[in-house]
């Protein structure tokens, strides 16, 4: 049986695509009005999704491979590393990868509001 997921993971990939859908809209509607402002604030809201989309996914990677190390009676990275090391590394990087691109997505974000 497969774990369920945390429910601030639950919310926080349930909510995105409206805060995709808000930032678009909202950048849109700045063009339109020709207002810095708001063009800046649609694009702000648009990549703080990609930063939630990021770390939410980066979060739930690497949390459910410790789980899954400790499921199986070993430390988390001396149990499947050791046994399969390319296809834990190449896990890890994609998590580090993802939280990465959510970080850095949050500071655009800052900077471009």
């Amino acid at each position: 049986m497969r774990d369920r997921a945390s429910r601030v993971y639950w919310l926080s990939i349930r909510t995105l695509p409206f805060i995709f859908v808000g930032g678009f809209v909202t950048g849109l509607v700045g063009g339109y009005l020709r207002n810095r402002s708001v063009w800046n604030a649609g694009g702000a809201i648009f990549l703080l999704g990609g930063a939630i989309w990021g770390v939410a996914n980066g979060g739930f990677l690497g949390w459910s491979y410790v789980r899954a190390e400790r499921k199986l009676g070993g430390e988390p990275l001396q149990g499947r590393l050791a046994a399969n090391p390319m296809k834990s590394v190449m896990f890890i990087l994609l998590t580090m990868f993802l939280i990465a691109a959510g970080i850095g997505l949050m500071c655009a974000a800052w900077r471009s509001a």
